[in-house]
This record gives structure tokens, C-alpha cells and sequence, in this order.
């Protein structure tokens, strides 16, 4: 398979998958952001903290595209995450 094909391909199961999981979840939050940047990432990040009861964060030592140890560290002294 050419690599062309694939991604297509992997970009089409990708999409089915998709769609799969929009069908089965019980609440969608949809984000005001135009393109999947740094800030729509840290803004979906913010409302996943918000809504769950605990987090449990594994983190590989590395830093990544944005502070993680600052990022962890923020969630892990608010009240959110208490």
C-alpha cells in the first residue's frame, strides 16, 4: 500500500471511529476554537479536569508542547482536583 493510500485510509477509520464514539456519548462539549492549537488543547484540558471526580495523571518524566510539570502541578493544589 502506498503511503498516500494509508494515511488515507487510517484518516477514514479514524473518522468512522469518530463518528462511532459521537453516537454512543452522552454529552458533547463543543469548544469555541477554529483549528486544535496549543490553546484549544490546554482549554480541553481544563474542561476534562473540571468535570471528572479524580485524576489519576502518569507522567513520563519528559516535557512536552506545553509546562506539564506546571500543568500537573496547577491541577494537583486546585480545588478541582482535591
Amino acid at each position: 500500500m502506498r503511503r498516500a493510500t494509508a494515511v488515507a485510509s487510517s484518516a477514514a477509520s479514524h473518522a468512522s471511529l469518530f463518528d462511532q464514539l459521537m453516537e454512543r456519548a452522552e454529552r458533547v462539549q463543543v469548544m469555541g476554537f477554529d483549528d486544535a492549537g496549543a490553546e484549544a488543547y490546554e482549554a480541553a484540558n481544563e474542561v476534562v479536569v473540571g468535570l471528572c471526580d479524580r485524576l489519576i495523571a502518569v507522567w513520563d518524566g519528559e516535557s512536552g508542547s506545553v509546562a506539564v510539570p506546571a500543568v500537573l502541578s496547577r491541577w494537583r493544589v486546585s480545588a478541582v482536583c482535591r
